[in-house]
């Protein structure tokens, strides 16, 4: 593979202002960000896969800046219209399709103004949210020029935002950070690239590096969250079968078939939270006296704990909402849920549901969240098809993706963060990324992702 050292010095600049931006939010507060606004709107606007890592790790920065990544995709989904022409009609279709409520969710948008005043991230927060699928048109049009090098700053920017978890802004508790939300994928990645470079003998470029950046995570105690860790172990799980050509497994993953075990899981929760629930028969248990300790009894009374006294509850509460309520389109606002807990308490409670697909649907109601579940979904598939393609063993997206499917299942599961502003333009431009490389891969039989100078033997 060719070195772009000029691509490498760009990439270790842009980590260097990213900290020193993520340093003055800390200390100067989230209106700094406003300086990265006209810098964001340019890159995304040049559609260069160079501005790609940057615009990544410019993520860490919590911000006005992250409204301009979800605006210009939109746009640039629009203005690359005749551009998707070269790409199978799925994804013409899919782009019109998700247009198609586009106006409608601007106006309750609009309508919402008057109820939350100055409050415009809450006003906009359907749009937001539905938004979150359009980066991966985005992926699309920069794939054409992605490449091995490419993959490999993404990982690094991985160690870089697990890295900026140890100096994110406090918390608002006083208690440690606030969590970058990135981490939620960032991590997945690194663990997967330590798997990956144990597969490939890439021991000092990501063993290492990553197997050290997982010492002091676990060392401070954090990244122990179930979900993160879940993910990271079913990320590197789902690499190894891409290893070791396991195709019908990965044809698996690669389907409906995780989002329908994944529904069944809710189900089975919900309908069983107070049979199982820890809290229904030893009230001296508490989960955050838990969180420091990895025998295999406290992860299994954790996730005991988490699923079915924390997450069921919320997941029943959202349920009886929307199926209650079944509106085709937003009221005004978002009312609390009404929360039951296994041992019968009830309390209102501001929380989002914790379930993708059923946050989707409180936030935008019947009539257009399942445009966006669709989108979702589809989007999933997509991306992930790039595993299916006989690659070479030595291919550092294969970590990437297989992360990147695995955190849009997990996390829609047990989670609401793919589709948060701070979470969305990573996630899912990945996943354009991912299905541009493996279009180019069917259409040519060996694409431009090894190397811009050079092209796999399509004979292999």
């Amino acid at each position: 593979m060719v070195v772009n050292t000029n691509k490498i010095q760009y990439w270790a600049v842009s980590a260097g202002f990213t900290v020193m931006m993520l340093l003055l939010t800390r200390f100067l507060g989230a209106k700094v960000s406003i300086l990265l606004v006209p810098v964001v709107a340019w890159m995304m606007w040049k559609q260069d896969v160079r501005f790609y890592p940057t615009l990544v790790l410019l993520m860490a920065v919590y911000g006005y800046h992250l409204y301009v990544y979800l605006f210009a995709c939109l746009i640039m989904s629009i203005v690359n219209w005749k551009k998707f022409d070269a790409y199978p009609r799925v994804v013409k279709g899919l782009l019109m399709f998700l247009l198609i409520p586009v106006p409608l969710i601007v106006g309750v948008c609009i309508r919402n103004i008057s109820y939350f005043g100055d409050t415009m991230s809450l006003a906009f927060e359907p749009l937001l949210m539905y938004l979150g699928v359009f980066p991966f048109f985005f992926g699309l049009v920069i794939s054409k020029n992605f490449n091995k090098q490419d993959a490999r700053l993404i990982i690094y920017s991985s160690l870089v935002f697990a890295a900026m978890q140890f100096i994110a802004a406090p918390s608002e508790e006083g208690e440690g950070t606030e969590t970058i939300r990135v981490i939620f994928l960032a991590i997945p990645i690194v663990i997967c690239s330590i798997t990956y470079g144990l597969f490939n003998r890439h021991f000092l470029v990501f063993t290492v590096p990553g197997g050290v950046l997982f010492f002091l995570y676990a060392l401070v105690g954090w990244g122990n969250t179930l979900t993160i860790m879940g993910s990271a172990l079913f990320s590197a799980a789902l690499l190894c079968f891409v290893q070791l050509r396991a195709r019908s497994v990965v044809r698996g993953v690669n389907s409906l078939l995780p989002f329908i075990l994944s529904i069944a899981f809710v189900v089975f929760v919900v309908t069983n939270y107070e049979k199982y629930a820890v809290s229904a028969y030893d009230k001296s248990i508490k989960y955050d006296d838990l969180t420091s300790n990895w025998n295999w009894e406290s992860i299994k009374i954790r996730f005991q704990v988490k699923t079915f006294d924390d997450r069921a509850a919320l997941w029943r509460a959202c349920w009886q909402d929307v199926s209650t309520e079944p509106y085709m389109v937003p009221n005004i606002g978002i009312k609390n849920l009404v929360v039951e807990s296994a041992v019968g308490n009830t309390y209102e409670s501001d929380l989002y549901a914790h379930n993708e697909f059923l946050q989707i649907l409180r936030t935008l109601r019947w009539g257009l969240g399942l445009f966006l579940i669709v989108g979702y979904i589809a989007v999933i598939i997509l991306g992930g098809r790039f595993l299916r393609l006989p690659l070479h063993k030595d291919e550092p997206m294969c970590p990437i993706m297989a992360s990147t499917i695995t955190v849009g299942i997990i996390g829609a599961t047990t989670g609401h963060y793919p589709l948060m502003v701070t979470f969305s333009f990573m996630f899912t431009s990945l996943l354009g990324i991912g299905y541009g490389l493996y279009c180019q891969e069917k259409r040519f039989g060996a694409a431009k992702y090894s190397d811009p100078t050079e092209r796999r033997n399509p004979q292999r």
